[in-house]
This record gives structure tokens, C-alpha cells and sequence, in this order.
């Protein structure tokens, strides 16, 4: 397990994908993939009318920062399927998980302290 400070490190570089996450293209996609809800990055870049080199690896670069998930496959050809996060449900996500990570580290740090 890291230190403390590069945790906040990392933290703070994971909010900052979130914040910034939204420009050029992948703003494009990520609105677009809101507009046509849950979908293959095939169908996302059709609905687009983009290449599927260009919409796949911003789906994966919204997914990195928290800006997407998989929620699914489809049937017969296994791809996933993909939904749009909003920056606010993203934000929150974020804090939450930071919540229950310090919540968890005061329970491990009592219990260390009871055993001394």
C-alpha cells in the first residue's frame, strides 16, 4: 500500500480526470453516448457517424476518469455495453468511495492502536 501523500496524489489527479475529462471529441462522445443511453461503442459511433477507431478509445478514456462504465454485453456478439456518467454523479461516486477509504483506515489504525 502507498504512503498517505501519494494516495492523495493519485486522489487528487482522479478528481482532476473527472474535472477535465470533457473536452474535444470525447465531449462529444460522452454527450452523445447521454442522448442515445446505453450502448456498443459500434452502435455509439454509428448513431455519431463516426469511425469506430475514432468513438472506441474515447469511451475508454471517459471509463478511465470515471466518465463511463460497462453496464453490459450484448447478446450474441459479447461487446460491451456502455452508459455515460455525468460529472456530478461521477463527483459524487468519487467522494463517496473517498469516504468509506478513510472510514477504513481509522478502523484499521484503531485496531492497531488496541493492540499496543
Amino acid at each position: 500500500m502507498g504512503t498517505p501523500e501519494n494516495n492523495n496524489d493519485i486522489k487528487r489527479d482522479q478528481l482532476a480526470r473527472i474535472m477535465d475529462g470533457l473536452k474535444g471529441l470525447r465531449a462529444q462522445v460522452h454527450a452523445d453516448l447521454l442522448v442515445k443511453g446505453a450502448s456498443t461503442t459500434q452502435a455509439l459511433a454509428e448513431f455519431m457517424g463516426y469511425s469506430l477507431l475514432s468513438v472506441r478509445p474515447r469511451v475508454t478514456e471517459l471509463i478511465e476518469c470515471g466518465l463511463a462504465e460497462r453496464v453490459g454485453r450484448e447478446e450474441g456478439t459479447g461487446s460491451g455495453i456502455y452508459a455515460a456518467i455525468t460529472q456530478e454523479e461521477a463527483l459524487r461516486r468519487f467522494h463517496a468511495k473517498a469516504a468509506l477509504e478513510v472510514a477504513a483506515h481509522a478502523a484499521t489504525r484503531a485496531e492497531q492502536t488496541t493492540f499496543l
